[in-house]
């Protein structure tokens, strides 16, 4: 990872001047101000049989900081206990298998 500081520190900056901008004081004064979700959503499987086990909705998952998705016995299982109904797994499924779906 030749400019993965890089990256961080640009994206530090970036953040950094937009809250200037905006004159907030820095980033623990955010916490707390999102909106609430009214529906929450979820990933499932909508057509298991075409699921190829590749482990990008792993990745994605695991990357996202969830850790809801793991292969067991070739078999994608998703623990809707830890979804966060973020989506990247059904964007990075080559297959389309994974579909967001709302719920409680």
């Amino acid at each position: 990872m030749w400019e993965g500081a890089g990256i961080v520190r640009e994206m530090n900056a970036g953040l950094s001047g937009y809250l200037a901008d905006k004159h907030v004081t820095g980033v623990a004064a955010l916490k707390g101000c999102a909106l609430p979700r009214s529906v929450h959503r979820f990933a499932t499987l909508g057509f298991s049989e075409r699921c190829t086990s590749c482990g990008r909705c792993v990745t994605a998952c695991r990357d996202g900081g969830y850790h809801a998705i793991s292969i067991a016995d070739r078999h994608v299982v998703i623990d809707r206990d830890r979804c966060d109904g973020c989506s990247l797994c059904s964007y990075v499924c080559p297959e389309g298998v994974i579909v967001m779906l709302s719920g409680s």
